[in-house]
């Protein structure tokens, strides 16, 4: 599914919600990074760790993702 769609306004008006969408993914990002350090500090080891955690949280994984990404990041 797709959550993101092209902005109907202008590029220049659009740009403020894109970056507050990418501080947002990039604040998830970190999130996950401290989890995936936590299970590596418990004896995790894996390459396709990060993946499996991303894949858990993933709210399309369970049937959400119909109120759009703003709300989806916010959750």
């Amino acid at each position: 599914r797709k959550l993101e769609a092209f902005a109907d306004t202008a590029l220049a008006a659009s740009i403020a919600v894109r970056e507050a969408r990418a501080d947002k993914v990039l604040a998830l990002d970190d999130a996950v990074a401290e989890v995936v350090a936590g299970l590596k500090a418990r004896g995790f080891d894996s390459p396709y760790i990060k993946n499996f955690v991303v894949a858990r949280i993933n709210p399309l994984r369970r049937g959400g993702g119909d109120e759009g990404i703003d709300a989806v990041l916010d959750d």
